[in-house]
């Protein structure tokens, strides 16, 4: 049952934010259902082998089980919205149950092909809801992203040339600077993989070093080169590292779509429209355009702290929200509104639990990717595949958190099981 939800998940996350867009279906709300549903039989499965769970907790897990305590406690008395409340503790709660399902799985005998099916799933999922997103012009302005985190997954696999090639396409048609940033660090790993393996292995200092500096190349290659030859939506991911505007000229409404250039007889823009144009864009912070508001949203959460007596520690609690107040990078407006999420993970965790969980719980997720990186060459292939999954994430996780991703999270207990604990990888 969780593997058959597990892969109904799959689809409509590939997929569901791009179909309601283009054809305004309401899919989003079976992802929701899907989440709950998972939540529930992962709980209840967790429950079923709770002899297992003094072997299955480890630090990450048990500082989650705390984020929850303190968050629960804490936004009892601050006056919080009751529906945030119950939201964060669903976030929270489907982060543990799905990671501790991950670390039991990681303990038993699972056939290669049901991995194989959820490769498969994360593929034709993107692939349709790239064909969806080409089929909607609106969509081309490079504001928009699919979200191709999931892609990681079979490109870390590496069953072959055409598919790992097939991934890589629809992570960069998906539009996500950190997934780029980690495909590209995914790649190099495996490169570098393959090289050390072939002159008979080499020190993990060599290695560490080798892997980001072939990844540093292929993101410089791979940014400068599409830009300039302009493929149609292959371009917009590398043009989005930048503080520069970024927007392609499509029939998209949006005002930061690159008008065509002005002829002689100065057509398209007047004098006065080119210098309305500039202030405006003056007026925007390049941090704001290049983190995308992500450090406003730091600044607000830091805020909402201090204002509470001892929310440096504790947080504000579940159902707290912060106020986001910038210029906006895409129509050069002003933009106010309240926030239940941030997207920066130690931000998030900082608002409803306090600074010392989530400082720790981020370098516990540190400490547990670096051991994982630096156990890959000793590893047999679908562990490494997740082990380099999780890995790759890491920026994705820390600019992007998501902790009702059942996916991500229950490959990630999967890893650190089959990665990190003595024996397990050899059963």
């Amino acid at each position: 049952m969780f593997f058959g939800l597990m892969i109904a998940f799959i689809l409509t996350y590939t997929i569901g934010y791009t179909l309601d867009i283009s054809y305004h279906t309401n899919t989003v709300v079976w992802l929701t259902a899907s989440r709950i549903a998972l939540l529930f039989v992962a709980t209840v499965y967790v429950w079923t082998v709770r002899r297992n769970l003094p072997y299955l907790f480890d630090a990450l897990s048990l500082t989650a089980g705390g984020i929850i305590l303190v968050g629960a406690i804490s936004g009892l008395f601050n006056h919080s919205d009751w529906t945030s409340y119950l939201r964060h503790g669903f976030q929270y709660s489907c982060l543990l149950a799905f990671y501790l399902a991950g670390r039991d799985l990681a303990c038993r005998k699972i056939s290669k092909a049901a991995f194989i099916v959820i490769f498969i799933a994360i593929f034709a999922g993107y692939t349709m809801a790239t064909v969806l997103y080409a089929a909607t012009p609106g969509l081309h302005s490079g504001s928009y992203s699919f979200q191709p985190n999931l892609a990681l997954l079979p490109l870390a696999y590496n069953g072959g040339a055409v598919m790992s090639a097939a991934c890589a396409i629809l992570i960069l048609i998906g539009n996500k600077r950190a997934v780029f940033v980690g495909a590209c660090f995914c790649v190099a790993a495996l490169i570098t993989l393959f090289m050390m393996k072939s002159r008979g292995g080499s020190s993990l200092p060599i290695r560490t070093s080798s892997t980001f500096a072939m990844a540093l190349m292929i993101g410089v290659a791979v940014t400068s080169i599409l830009p300039s030859v302009q493929i149609p939506l292959l371009g917009m991911v590398a043009t989005r590292i930048s503080s520069s505007p970024s927007f392609i000229d499509t029939d998209t409404n949006s005002r930061l779509a690159d008008p065509a250039p002005p002829d002689d007889d100065n057509k398209n823009m007047t004098v006065l429209q080119k210098e309305q144009v500039a202030r405006q864009e003056a007026a925007v912070a390049p941090l704001v355009r290049w983190t995308s508001a992500r450090n406003i949203e730091v600044e607000a959460v830091a805020r909402l702290l201090n204002s509470r007596p001892i929310g440096a520690l504790v947080g504000a609690g579940f159902g707290s929200q912060f106020e986001m107040d910038y210029i906006s990078p895409n129509n050069y407006e002003r933009v106010f509104y309240p926030r239940e999420q941030a997207d920066v993970m130690p931000a998030h965790i900082a608002m409803t639990s306090g600074w010392p969980l989530s400082i720790f719980f981020t370098i516990v997720l540190v400490v547990s990717l670096w051991r994982m990186f630096a156990r890959l060459d000793a590893l047999q292939h679908m562990d490494r595949t997740f082990a380099l999954f999780s890995v790759s994430l890491f920026l994705d996780i820390m600019l992007g958190f998501n902790g009702t991703n059942a996916l991500v999270w229950t490959s990630f207990g999967y890893a650190t099981m089959r990665s990190l604990k003595p024996g397990i990888a050899s059963t």
